[in-house]
């Protein structure tokens, strides 16, 4: 098959059209990664702060002393874990 100039022109603009395309997709993929990635640390500082929250709430609770029918007794809440709370 012979190509004539207009034809090689033609195919040249279009291979161009789609690599600006691609480089356009390529930016913005990358910018949504990066949203991507603040957006995972904003969540991991939470569960960080949430983790000692419940383990400050853990030890001020551990102060509280329960009545039973024995009498007092207290609860050792260092050996409790958070999810039996």
């Amino acid at each position: 098959m012979e190509w004539n100039a207009g034809q090689v022109s033609s195919a040249i603009e279009s291979v161009a059209s789609i690599s600006e395309a691609n480089g356009v997709a390529a930016e913005e993929v990358s910018v949504s990664v990066e949203e991507v990635s603040a957006q995972v640390e904003e969540v991991t500082a939470s569960a960080q702060s949430l983790t000692e929250m419940a383990e400050m709430l853990q030890k001020a609770v551990g102060r509280f002393r329960l009545g039973d029918d024995d009498g007092q007794r207290s609860v050792d809440w260092d050996q409790v874990a958070v999810g039996d709370a």
